[in-house]
């Protein structure tokens, strides 16, 4: 076994064991309500996964963290929270703490990022079945503008209608309507990712 094998293999075994101390029933039951696992992702935080697409790793040890998140049934959004983590820092935006999503994420969606007369950037649209999106501190989403595709990372709106997915995990439906942007939180879209 390679190194890097071997040092994806106790990657993944210290994701498992994790997963199986904070995959409790009352984890499942939180989410099941709509209620955000507090200490499950307490322990991700603690075990550094929450942050791991920000700590280096490559797109290998980050795809054999989430092959343990999927067996384990993880009531955690640690895949949308890597891909937002991805796409933030391609776009050379600063890296965002917390619960993440990332959108649209169905193909009829789609977002536009225009200047108000006054400069400032803002973003129209409607995101449906957006994952954790109630729960997220911050989204990263792609929007149109003139100048191509842009990454911008945005505070979620007020006004989110919660849906679920059949595994009761959220998919929300939110409208932006000239939702304000910080110039520091819009990027050129790509993602930048390396597999080794």
């Amino acid at each position: 076994m390679s190194g890097a094998a071997a040092d994806r293999e106790l990657i993944a075994d210290m994701a498992s064991r994790v997963f199986a101390e904070g995959c409790t029933p009352a984890a499942f039951e939180h989410c099941e309500r709509g209620e955000w696992p507090g200490d499950l992702w307490e322990g991700l935080e603690r075990s550094g996964l929450a942050a791991a697409a920000d700590s280096g790793l490559a797109l290998a040890d980050l795809a054999a963290i989430l092959r343990v998140h999927g067996a384990c049934s993880v009531p955690a959004p640690l895949p949308e929270i890597f891909l937002a983590a991805r796409m933030i820092t391609a776009a050379g935006l600063p890296a965002q703490a917390g619960p993440l999503s990332v959108g649209p994420v169905l193909p009829d969606a789609a977002l536009k990022l225009r200047r108000t007369a006054r400069g400032h950037a803002v973003v129209n649209g409607r995101l449906r079945r957006l994952p954790w999106a109630r729960h997220a501190q911050a989204l990263a989403v792609l929007a149109e503008s003139g100048e191509g595709l842009h990454t911008v990372v945005i505070a979620p709106p007020r006004g989110i209608v919660h849906g679920w997915n059949v595994a009761r995990e959220p998919r929300d439906d939110l409208v932006l309507d000239d939702h304000p942007v910080a110039d520091e939180l819009v990027g050129p879209a790509g993602l930048g990712m390396s597999v080794e």
